[in-house]
C-alpha cells in the first residue's frame, strides 16, 4: 500500500482543527446563547486577589445569564496559562477570561514564550474593576507615613525589600515608578503569588508590599500591617483616611490602578460578545456587587468593548516605556 506524502500527514491535522473550530462556531451560532454553562478562567490560584474578585461576579452573571458561570483556576506564568487556554478555546462564548492588565499587557512585554498574543488572539468584552493598590508595611517598621518610609529608604539604600506576586505584577510596576521618580533604592523580591509575599511581609522578611486591598484587608484591620498610601489618583472608599501617593508627598499625578476585565477568543461572533458585554454592564449595576467591591478597595469600572480596547492601547504604551527604561524582565 503506497505511503501518503509527508505533506499530507503534516497538513491534515491543521485542516481538521480548522474544520472543527468552524463547526463549533456554526453550532454555537445556531443555538440561543447561552444554552449551557460557561467557564470563567482565572490565571491565579483559589484565594488569590483575582480569584476573590472573579467569584462574586460569576455569581451575579449566573443569575443574569440563566446558566451557571463557573470559575476555573489556571495558575501559572503570571496568568499566561489561562490567557493561552482562552485564546485557544472554541470562539463560542462558553470560555471567557477574567484577566488583569498584567496578563494582557505586561506579560507580552516581558515574555517571548507565550503561546498566544493577547492583542491579536483575545477580544476585550468589558472592563469590570479598577483595583486600587495599597502600600503597606509591617506595623513594627519605624515608618508611620509614606514620607517616613521614603526617608528610611534613602537612609538605607538597597536595605529595604518589597515583596510582590511576581515580576511584572502591578505592585512591582508601582514600585519601579516610585524608584524612578523619587530616586529611592528598594529591593524587589518576586514571589509566586501574593499569598507567599504577604506571609513574608508579616514575618518581617520583606518590609513593603503594594497590592490590591482585597489581599491585605484582614491584616490591616488586625493591626499587623500599616497602610501608608494608595496608588490611585483618588482615595479608596474602603480606606478614606489613607492618602494617595501624590497627597502624601509623592510625585504629582501619580496614578497606578490595575484594570481587570472580561475577554473572549478573538473570533467570537459579535452577537455573543455583545450578550456577555451587556451582562457585565448589568452585573455592575447590581448594588450589592458594587458595594462589595468598593468595601474591598475595588472600583467598579464598566467600559464597553470599544472603550476598553482603547484603554488597553494606552496601557501598552505607558508600561512599554517603563519596562524598557527600568529594564524589567520576566525573571
Amino acid at each position: 500500500m503506497p505511503t501518503r506524502p509527508a505533506t499530507f500527514r503534516t497538513v491534515m491535522p491543521g485542516v481538521l482543527l480548522v474544520i472543527l473550530l468552524l463547526a463549533g462556531t456554526a453550532s454555537a451560532q445556531n443555538e440561543a446563547y447561552p444554552a449551557r454553562p460557561l467557564r470563567l478562567l482565572v490565571g491565579f490560584t483559589a484565594g488569590s486577589a483575582s480569584d476573590l474578585m472573579a467569584r462574586p461576579l460569576a455569581r451575579v452573571l449566573t443569575a443574569l445569564l440563566g446558566q451557571p458561570v463557573t470559575v476555573e483556576n489556571r495558575p501559572g506564568a503570571n496568568g499566561a496559562l489561562a490567557t493561552d487556554a482562552t485564546a485557544q478555546s472554541l470562539p463560542d462564548g462558553y470560555t471567557a477570561l477574567f484577566a488583569t492588565i498584567g496578563q494582557i499587557v505586561i506579560n507580552p512585554l516581558l515574555r517571548h514564550d507565550l503561546a498566544a498574543d493577547p492583542a491579536r488572539d483575545l477580544r476585550p468584552v468589558a472592563s469590570i474593576i479598577d483595583p486600587i493598590l495599597v502600600m503597606v508595611v509591617p506595623s513594627e517598621l519605624p515608618a508611620r507615613s509614606f514620607a517616613e518610609f521614603v526617608a528610611l529608604a534613602r537612609a538605607q539604600p538597597g536595605k529595604l525589600a518589597m515583596g510582590s506576586a511576581g515580576n511584572g505584577d502591578f505592585g512591582h510596576l508601582a514600585l519601579e515608578l516610585l524608584k524612578q521618580q523619587m530616586g529611592i533604592d528598594v529591593l524587589h523580591v518576586p514571589y509566586r503569588g501574593s499569598g507567599p509575599a504577604l506571609q513574608d511581609l508579616l514575618g518581617g522578611r520583606v518590609q513593603l508590599m503594594i497590592s490590591p486591598y482585597i489581599v491585605l484587608k484582614g491584616s490591616v484591620e488586625a493591626g499587623r500591617l500599616r497602610a501608608l498610601a494608595v496608588t490611585s489618583a483618588q482615595r479608596a472608599t474602603a480606606l478614606p483616611a489613607i492618602p494617595t501617593v501624590a497627597e502624601a508627598g509623592g510625585p504629582a499625578g501619580f496614578d497606578v490602578v490595575g484594570v481587570i476585565g472580561l475577554y473572549l477568543p478573538a473570533a467570537t461572533p459579535d452577537a455573543i460578545a455583545s450578550r456577555l458585554e451587556a451582562a457585565a454592564e448589568a452585573a455592575l449595576r447590581d448594588g450589592e456587587l458594587s458595594r462589595a467591591y468598593a468595601q474591598q478597595g475595588l472600583l467598579p469600572a464598566y467600559r464597553d468593548g470599544k472603550v476598553f480596547s482603547a484603554r488597553l492601547v494606552q496601557e501598552r504604551e505607558r508600561w512599554a516605556r517603563l519596562v524598557r527604561e527600568a529594564r524589567i524582565t520576566a525573571v
